[in-house]
């Protein structure tokens, strides 16, 4: 990201707003945290969806923080924080991480938008419809900065949808855009697993 980016000035906030992450003694802070924040931040900076996420994150001061862990990200309400784990050994985000970090920070733009995780005050329909919109949201989000990517000339994150398993659900949304017709494909797709 270049300094002229609009989202420069950005790095106080997503780097600095939650204390480094040390628990019991273990050190879980990426060895190139912020070169990872970095890239992350560009490569969602060059769509609209993603650029839209930024602004919000930055208006909100969400953090994203970058910790030594394997498929352990998510976006914590407490600390106003997405937590994005990626192996030590690694310092460049695939595809697939980009696109989790744009659904997380969907999750807290939802959160401060009033719609609350799921939790033990609902009852258990509620829960799962709660649980359910939320992750329907989330990959709303990854095929909208997928397509908006592609429509640039950038063909990873088609393939890292691919990849993830959301192909049927990227198709759909390309076919249709995002409605009743993506709900009852989620549904179809994770939902009703025979």
């Amino acid at each position: 990201m270049t300094q002229d980016s609009p989202f420069s000035n950005l790095q106080g906030t997503f780097g600095q707003s939650t204390p480094k992450p040390n628990v019991g003694g273990v050190d879980y802070n990426h060895p190139q945290e912020e070169k990872v924040r970095q890239a992350i931040m560009a490569a969602l900076s060059q769509t609209q969806t993603g650029q839209d996420l930024l602004e919000m994150a930055s208006q909100n001061r969400v953090a994203i923080r970058v910790i030594k862990a394997k498929g352990a990200s998510g976006f914590v309400p407490e600390a106003k924080t997405v937590y994005i784990g990626l192996a030590p050994e690694l310092s460049t985000p695939s595809p697939e991480i980009i696109l989790d970090t744009a659904a997380y920070l969907r999750q807290a733009q939802l959160q401060f938008l009033g719609q609350k995780n799921p939790d033990d005050s609902m009852s258990s329909v509620d829960q799962a419809i709660a649980f359910d919109t939320k992750i329907l949201d989330s990959l709303t989000v990854m095929c909208k900065i997928t397509s908006e990517s592609y429509e640039k000339g950038h063909t990873e994150f088609v393939d890292a949808m691919l990849r993830m398993g959301h192909g049927e659900l990227y198709e759909s949304f390309k076919r249709d855009g995002p409605g009743p017709q993506m709900k009852e494909l989620f549904y179809k797709l994770y939902i009703e697993v025979n």
